[in-house]
């Protein structure tokens, strides 16, 4: 195989990787949504109000631990016109796994989003 036909396949598979991630981003963002009663408009407002700000951090958290990058997170939340910064996502992503690792009820949110995933497989 030449070096560009290597580049070439190795594009394709980035390609293909990134609208799987894609794909996984927006299907949370759906059941995130439909979990908090939010609208998209609503979970990308500029606020701090605990519970707007709870499910973004939740889809960060949860699109952080089926491996994207904060890089992704990045670029998909652009796509929703919501402009965060890497620093902004890693804590909430930490604030989300402290109330998992503490309280029930966010560890069986997380359950329940995984079971959704699962089901929809």
């Amino acid at each position: 195989m030449s070096a560009r036909n290597h580049l070439l396949n190795h594009k394709r598979r980035a390609m293909l990787l990134f609208k799987n991630k894609r794909e996984l981003f927006y299907k949370y963002l759906k059941e995130i949504c439909n979990q908090f009663e939010l609208q998209v408009s609503e979970l990308t407002e500029k606020t701090k109000k605990r519970y707007t700000s709870d499910a973004r951090q939740m889809l960060w958290y949860l699109c952080r631990e089926k491996g994207l990058r904060i890089v992704d997170i990045i670029e998909l939340m652009e796509e929703i016109h919501y402009k965060v910064s890497h620093t902004t996502i890693i804590h909430g992503i930490k604030m989300i796994r402290n109330r998992v690792d503490e309280q029930e009820s966010y560890s069986d949110f997380v359950d329940k989003m995984t079971d959704i995933e699962t089901e929809s497989a």
